[in-house]
């Protein structure tokens, strides 16, 4: 657990960072016991990350599926 939030930003954010090395199959637990603002933060940019992981792997699936003639979109989802 870190208490500072300096270590706690430098932790994720830094270039050896959790941001840097996490990826599919690896998970990042914050138990840090700083203030809201820092914790927001972290979560905010982590949270964006992800949404644009989603974005990527959701085009190649698209992509994959168009390719086969196997793509069919159904109030906004994949069938």
């Amino acid at each position: 657990m870190l208490a500072d939030p300096a270590v706690a930003l430098s932790v994720v954010f830094d270039e050896d960072g959790v941001l840097k090395s996490i990826g599919p199959g690896k998970s990042y637990v914050d138990m840090s016991t700083v203030d809201p603002n820092t914790s927001c933060t972290i979560h905010k940019v982590e949270h964006l990350m992800l949404i644009s992981e989603m974005k990527s792997f959701c085009r190649a699936v698209k992509k994959a599926c168009h390719c086969k003639g196997n793509y069919r979109k159904r109030g906004g989802a994949f069938s």
